[in-house]
């Protein structure tokens, strides 16, 4: 923590060797968890978003635990959506939290919202219609689910009264 603090007063004094520290301080000393956190507070200071997001991937890729992975790769997703205002590859990167987990409503719900946020309704009707599918129960959340699904296949197919009367 010293040497980052010294490292970073350093490299504020117009000394740009010192922002290379952290690499040489973090890979060799810390544990794989630490080492991230530790780039999450750089990334975060330095706002460096993409960068960011990219780390929280590359660790959700490598996670043998499917939560853990599915809690960095909605991270990274809402980075990309609200620091980046990318919706698309916010989208993308959720996506592939489903790829590991294909029965989680909210999850396939969420990649929903962001396709339709990057103006994709044909993607986010797929991902709207799987969380359907694997919601179980009725409850206020699936109620919205089928009136996202409805309005989704009235703007893709405008002319279709059975549309019409899904979204109503």
């Amino acid at each position: 923590e010293r040497r980052w603090t010294n490292s970073k007063v350093l490299a504020a004094r117009g000394r740009d060797q010192f922002r290379h520290i952290p690499v040489e301080v973090t890979d060799r000393t810390l544990s794989d968890d630490e080492r991230l956190r530790m780039w999450i507070y750089i990334h975060r200071q330095r706002k460096e978003w993409d960068k960011l997001a990219r780390a929280l991937v590359a660790d959700a890729d490598a996670q043998p635990d499917v939560a853990v992975a599915k809690e960095r790769l909605r991270q990274a997703a809402t980075i990309y959506e609200l620091e980046l205002g990318d919706a698309e590859r916010a989208a993308q990167t959720l996506e592939k939290a489903t790829e590991r987990d294909a029965t989680d409503p909210e999850l396939l719900a969420q990649v929903a919202h962001y396709w339709q946020s990057a103006n994709n309704p044909s993607r986010a009707l797929e991902h709207v219609t799987s969380a359907i599918e694997a919601h179980k129960g009725s409850d206020a959340t699936l109620a919205e689910l089928l009136h996202l699904r409805g309005s989704l296949r009235l703007r893709l197919n405008p002319d279709s009264i059975d549309n019409l009367q899904a979204t109503v």
